[in-house]
């Protein structure tokens, strides 16, 4: 299944501005290695945006949003498989404290 697809068949769905933007930004990952890990990188992708280009435009709202849904839809995806939660919890922790600090 597509990040896409699965975004898709979220109940209830994320208002329409942040379900568009949820979609331009997982067009482009299939996922291939799960779901939840997809999200999370994607997420990562978008935080690391908001950091290089700075966030002083009024579209980094959207962005930021966009990165927590991201995060947090990864660990409803993580939820199909509840034993390994604590060690995908501790690999997107170092992942996005990476992305803060690359000294991480």
């Amino acid at each position: 299944m597509t990040l896409a697809a699965w975004l898709a068949a979220r109940i209830p769905p994320p208002p329409p501005a942040l379900s568009a933007r949820l979609q331009v930004l997982t067009a482009s990952s299939d996922g291939r290695d799960g779901i939840s890990d997809a999200l999370v990188v994607v997420s990562g992708e978008v935080l690391r945006g908001v950091l290089r280009d700075g966030p002083v435009a009024r579209d980094v709202a959207l962005e930021l949003l966009a990165a927590d849904a991201l995060a947090t839809y990864a660990f409803e995806a993580e939820g199909d498989a509840p034993g390994d939660l604590d060690a995908r919890c501790s690999w997107a922790m170092r992942y996005f404290s990476s992305i803060a600090d690359p000294e991480c």
